[in-house]
């Protein structure tokens, strides 16, 4: 049976923006339910540390537990405008490495911004563990809506972590109190649910990606086919590319043009302004 070392955020000096309260307040509430998860059909082990610990003395008692993950659990901060969630392995092509990539699929589903990746670095946590050990940055508690969506997401931010720990060992996970908006066994194709979104239904970003996560489709499925009827390209491209394709006329002319480009998931008024200072 897979023992886990659950290690949430132990740093109480980290506040974050509003009514956040301290890092390790939120990392702890999101482990506790990690660990019901993890526990609730005995399919593994779970060791835990204490919020009084030291970073030195985590590391030692991960590795007298002899776990087999060591998973760090923490909220980042930066410039007020930083968002959006990362994890961190040791090196990449390591198991450490498949775990967070597991990881990072998952929760990149539900947050409601662009995310960060997956990152290399000797972080204490992940250089100094015996076990494999990867540590995730669930969003910006520096930020407004990060810190936002986190307070009010505890439960699904613990369960898709779970979730990942599940797949990552080719364990079921069962979650029957999830419950999405709308009729499941009336689901619409992606090729459908593309073209609401083309036609405005489901709003534009961050927003959109909330919705349609929430109405149960894989957003990053929905955005490329989004992405392959509007313009036939299924990976996005920088602000500065899709101003030089504006020029030129491939997104058309107004008002189809910011029609477009917002379905396609660009910001409209960051490129348009590019355009003007090229031609102005």
């Amino acid at each position: 049976m897979p023992k886990i070392y659950l290690s949430p955020s132990f740093q109480d000096q980290n506040v974050g923006v509003g009514n956040y309260g301290t890092e390790e307040q939120r990392c702890n509430e999101i482990a506790d339910i990690v660990e019901k998860e993890l526990k609730k059909n005995n399919n593994f082990v779970v060791v835990r540390n204490n919020r009084n610990m030291s970073l030195e003395e985590v590391i030692s008692d991960s590795n007298k537990s002899n776990s087999d993950i060591h998973f760090s659990i923490h909220t980042n901060a930066g410039d007020s405008s930083a968002r959006g969630c990362e994890v961190y392995a040791y090196s990449p092509n390591t198991e450490a490495d498949k775990l967070a990539k597991i990881v990072y699929k998952n929760l990149s589903q539900i947050t409601p911004s662009n995310d960060r990746g997956v990152k290399y670095n000797s972080l204490a946590e992940t250089s100094s563990t015996k076990a494999i050990a990867i540590l995730i940055e669930v969003g910006f508690h520096s930020n407004v809506e990060d810190a936002k969506w986190i307070i009010n997401n505890i439960e699904l931010i613990g369960k898709n972590l779970a979730k990942s720990l599940y797949e990552y060992f080719n364990v079921e996970y069962k979650d029957e109190n999830t419950q999405f908006a709308g009729n499941p066994e009336k689901k619409q194709t992606i090729d459908e649910i593309a073209q609401e979104v083309i036609n405005g239904k489901y709003g534009n970003n961050p927003s959109r990606k909330e919705k349609l996560i929430s109405a149960g489709y894989d957003y990053e499925a929905v955005q490329n086919k989004v992405n392959e009827i509007l313009n036939g390209k299924t990976t996005e491209k920088s602000n500065e590319e899709i101003a030089n394709e504006v020029i030129v006329g491939k997104w058309g002319n107004q008002p189809e043009r910011e029609k477009k480009l917002k379905a396609a998931g660009y910001d409209y008024e960051a490129i348009q302004k590019i355009v003007n200072q090229k031609i102005l």
